[in-house]
């Protein structure tokens, strides 16, 4: 198990932390994974554990609140959350893209556009 213990510097504006040598070495390989520095893998580490218990306790109001309504509100609340899911916008944000940018071969894409360019918006009526 890890021992966290922490120092807050208003010199530094620097929070310290102690954690066993295979945490270290799984920070710093996905630090180094994402192109960021040990100590703001760990500042993101604990940001999304913070917000996972953030999660855990308003889940937790959200029930209670759901058990005292009545059958038909809460059924208006469930389909409420449906309509939420399905508004949620689909696939992966650009920024966790960004990595892969530049892996293509210029004479790659050249290739890819040609053939785009060649073969779109024609129709082939023996198709089907």
């Amino acid at each position: 198990m890890s021992t966290v213990g922490g120092k807050f510097t208003t010199e530094k504006r620097n929070l310290v932390t102690y954690i066993e040598y295979r945490h270290y070495e799984l920070l710093r390989t996905l630090a180094d994974l994402h192109g960021r520095s040990v100590s703001a893998q760990a500042a993101q580490a604990i940001q999304k554990e913070v917000m996972m218990m953030t999660h855990s306790a308003m889940t937790q109001q959200i029930i209670q609140q759901l058990d005292q309504l009545p059958v038909e509100l809460q059924r208006k609340v469930f389909e409420f959350a449906q309509a939420l899911t399905l508004s949620l916008p689909k696939g992966t944000p650009g920024k966790d893209l960004a990595r892969f940018s530049g892996v293509i071969e210029r004479e790659d894409i050249e290739a890819m556009t040609q053939a785009i360019e060649a073969n779109c918006e024609q129709v082939d009526t023996h198709e089907w």
